[in-house]
């Protein structure tokens, strides 16, 4: 009996299909690419005012180019790409919460494994067999992506744009140094899991470097002026900005925080413009989405700010306390839109990270 049971137990474990072999392949870049790709982060900094459950510090947009084909789900049915974000949990620190930032939204690596829907869709390689006039006789089309035989995709290649993140769990001493160096930031993979097989094909995107994190005994205030914090283009006309770009001035201060006592540290600020809406012109303009963008210029040098990149604002050495830049917000219409009337408004947040 025990001789049959192992049978019948080796027999079931014949018949379950291997995941590697259904699952969707995504590789970095291009077709047959690296299934592993990497980010080595600068050094960065812990403030002395950091408090539990603060974001401390984030990356800047990591763009990751993705290509990914082998669609093979049952029944000839097409198959959604999905990012996989904090795919596995090796990595833990008792001071420091990882996470992802996706389209805006944060994922905490405590959250576990969370599958995101890229909107990229890949239709089933079995029907590369058959042309266009079979499938639609078939009545296959309704397994197709697009439902339309002469839009079929068996393979897609797009672009997948995130962030890191770290939070404090709890203040680290002075001299803390983290164990961690390597996290895998996503998986690419289909909507059935992640494939941890150690042959599997599918892009996991690394973040090296976290192990150069330095706990401050310093921090800075900064203050934005006009003091609410808006940007009033006022009132105009289609004509009048299909003419020319309406410009207006405002300045961003930070302050050495003198009440720290214990403040030795020498440290920079990089600072970032950052948004969730469309970016054109090498992400150097934000789409408001009425057929107007807007530009910011650092007038310190005269060129404009690259949104969700972070740049260096000022190096805090033993001497400076205090430092003011200016900047000028530009609206102007988007080449070949039209416009449409009426009030609009767009919010763009200032962020920093201490190194």
């Amino acid at each position: 009996m025990k001789r049959l049971l192992c049978l019948f137990a080796l027999i079931l474990l014949t018949m379950l299909p291997l995941r590697s072999a259904l699952a969707v392949h995504c590789y970095l870049g291009s077709s047959g690419g690296s299934v592993e790709g990497y980010s080595n982060i600068e050094p960065f900094a812990v403030p002395s005012n950091a408090r539990p459950g603060d974001k401390i510090w984030e990356s800047n947009d990591i763009k990751i180019p993705v290509y990914c084909d082998n669609g093979t789900a049952d029944n000839m049915m097409s198959e959604d790409i999905y990012a996989w974000l904090n795919p596995y949990h090796s990595v833990n620190d008792p001071y420091y919460q990882l996470g992802v930032t996706y389209e805006g939204v944060d994922y905490d690596a405590s959250q576990g494994s969370i599958g995101i829907d890229t909107r990229q869709c890949l239709d089933n390689q079995k029907l590369s067999i058959y042309t266009p006039a079979q499938i639609k006789a078939s009545g296959w089309e309704d397994r197709l992506c697009s439902k339309n035989v002469n839009d079929i995709h068996f393979s897609r290649t797009f672009t997948a744009r995130m962030r890191l993140y770290v939070k404090i769990i709890t203040m680290p001493p002075h001299d803390y140094q983290s164990s961690i160096s390597d996290y895998i930031l996503v998986q690419f993979d289909g909507v059935g899991g992640v494939n941890q097989s150690p042959d599997a094909k599918n892009l996991k995107y690394h973040v090296i470097g976290l192990d150069q994190i330095r706990v401050l005994n310093c921090s800075v205030n900064f203050s934005i002026y006009p003091e609410n914090q808006t940007i009033d283009f006022g009132t105009f006309n289609n004509m009048e900005i299909a003419s020319k770009t309406l410009t207006r001035d405002f300045s961003i201060k930070m302050d050495k925080n003198i009440a720290d006592s214990e403040c030795t540290d020498t440290f920079k600020v990089s600072s970032s413009f950052y948004t969730t809406e469309t970016l054109t012109d090498e992400d150097t303009a934000l789409k408001i989405g009425n057929g107007l963008q807007l530009k910011i210029r650092d007038t310190e040098d005269n060129l404009f700010s690259v949104y969700n990149t972070y740049k260096e604002y000022a190096d805090f050495d033993s001497s400076l306390l205090t430092h003011e830049k200016n900047y000028q917000a530009e609206l102007s219409q988007v080449s070949g839109e039209a416009i449409r009337t009426g009030p609009f408004s767009t919010v763009v947040l200032f962020k920093i990270n201490y190194n």
